[in-house]
């Protein structure tokens, strides 16, 4: 069901994941692995973003696609978190995604590699009623956060159309996709771009290794596709943000890493929830760009991204380590 009292940070995330994480003391490629630790969550891009949100106790809506036994469990976990969702029944058995940590049980990981399997295809009649129930959402949504890679079968707009119609409502947007969909979605003016450095440096076509290099391409991305704000994360480096304005580097402190998938989906998070709790959003009104602070943004997000790398599961972010982490994010201006 929606959040409590309906207004909320609508979050799509079409391509959900079942996903195992299983720890090993080592792999050995060719021989018989024995598990060591389990465990089962639901997961993917955007049941990760809605999941920070709620332990941030922010409120929100996750919109997702499920089908099959893997939706069903999906569901159940989503249930039991209280993560407040609408879900839109397909056929295909939504996708299971398995990851491997390797290293003693609650250390840090030597080595972590992900199995992920293609998305699963969504019929005609799924994607009309995943579209009717996020345009029946959105005069209830103080903002929107599209997470992660469309559904199989989708059509190549379906992003950018998701965004045209949330600005229609007066609705801020913020697009944590780069490929295919996401990248057709710069076309409709994503109110921030949240991405990582390496998917800048594909958007770009060009090495960004150097902070001259990035600001060219963040302001051709305000140039020309209009986003207002450019987040870019850069693993235990943090986070740059850019207005046009100003450019930020939000630092984190050092922290052990059981599991670093998931990180930039908690920062996706922590940028909405930093956005909203700096505009003095009243959970009624769509959040207002205009009164965030570029600076509370970048550290929520880093100090999300950072809480996350704690837990073998992707997208958990506890409360009172985030406010510890929060409390010691460095943040530095650079001359843009």
């Amino acid at each position: 069901q929606p959040a409590t009292g309906g207004h909320m940070i609508l979050v799509s995330g079409q391509n959900c994941a079942w996903q195992l994480t299983y720890r090993f003391e080592r792999v050995t490629p060719g021989a018989v692995n024995r598990v060591q630790e389990v465990h089962r969550s639901a997961a993917g891009k955007g049941v990760n973003v809605a999941r920070v949100l709620a332990a941030l106790e922010v409120p929100a809506t996750l919109l997702a696609y499920l089908g099959g036994a893997n939706g069903r469990r999906i569901r159940e976990s989503l249930r039991r978190e209280g993560i407040a969702a609408r879900v839109v029944e397909m056929d295909a058995d939504t996708r299971t995604c398995v990851t491997l940590l390797e290293g003693p049980a609650a250390t840090r990981a030597r080595q972590v590699t992900e199995l992920v399997e293609p998305a699963a295809v969504a019929d005609e009649g799924a994607q009309e009623r995943f579209a009717a129930a996020y345009e029946e959402l959105l005069p209830n949504a103080v903002a929107v956060v599209i997470a992660g890679t469309a559904i199989g079968g989708a059509r190549h707009e379906v992003y950018a159309e998701m965004v045209r119609r949330a600005h229609r409502h007066g609705v801020v947007t913020l697009l944590d996709a780069y490929r295919d969909h996401g990248r057709s979605a710069l076309e409709a003016a994503p109110t921030v771009l949240k991405i990582n450095r390496a998917e800048l440096a594909e958007l770009a076509d060009a090495p960004m290794n150097t902070v001259a290099a990035r600001v060219a391409a963040y302001r051709n991305l305000r140039d020309r596709h209009g986003v207002r704000w450019v987040m870019v994360t850069a693993g235990a480096e943090g986070m740059e943000a850019y207005d046009g304005t100003r450019l930020l580097r939000a630092t984190p402190p050092a922290v052990p890493v059981v599991n670093s998938i998931g990180s930039g989906d908690a920062a996706a998070a922590g940028v909405m929830a930093g956005i909203a709790a700096a505009a003095g959003a009243d959970g009624r009104a769509p959040v207002a760009l205009e009164r965030a602070d570029l600076a509370v943004a970048a550290r929520f997000a880093v100090a999300c991204g950072s809480a996350n790398c704690g837990s073998p599961v992707p997208g958990v972010v506890p409360r009172n380590v985030f406010r510890t982490l929060y409390e010691q994010v460095a943040i530095s201006e650079q001359e843009p």
